[in-house]
């Protein structure tokens, strides 16, 4: 039987043979060799070829995550090593104005302290001045308060 005569119609990576539609046996594409079986067989060894593809993207993205997490702890760890490194920079510093450099000398042998760690703050905003009905009423109300 030629190529042509055993392939007939592909889904995916199961193969149907014409001759055999009807009795319910199709041939399957495993590990590259094809191997007959029955409809059922058939449709579960076709759901794994699919699903095995899609596992794969499945697992390459929760490595892809696992990667970002860890360099994102990696960030974390070194911003709080050069906090804590920078916090004892200062602190040399400070001492070295107190044990009798000033802060000329210092800087003149190229020794200046790290800056200060800024902290963020977040601005609190004012809520609108009321501008609806109420406001109207309420300027009219004044406007005829101050002409009385």
């Amino acid at each position: 039987m030629g190529e042509q005569d055993r392939v007939g119609e592909r889904l995916g990576e199961v193969v149907v043979g014409p001759a055999v539609q009807a009795l319910g046996v199709v041939e399957v594409l495993v590990h590259g060799r094809m191997t007959t079986t029955t409809g059922k067989q058939a449709a579960a060894a076709a759901a794994k070829t699919l699903l095995a593809d899609r596992i794969a993207l499945v697992e390459t993205l929760g490595a892809a995550l696992d990667t970002h997490r860890r360099a994102e702890q990696a960030v974390t760890n070194a911003r709080t090593t050069a906090t804590t490194a920078a916090q004892h920079a200062r602190d040399a510093y400070d001492a070295a104005k107190t044990g009798g450099w000033t802060a000329a000398e210092l800087n003149k042998a190229g020794l200046r302290a790290p800056a200060p760690t800024r902290t963020r703050t977040t601005k609190t905003t004012t809520p609108p001045h009321n501008t609806g009905p109420e406001a109207a009423t309420n300027g009219s109300d004044n406007a005829a308060a101050g002409a009385a």
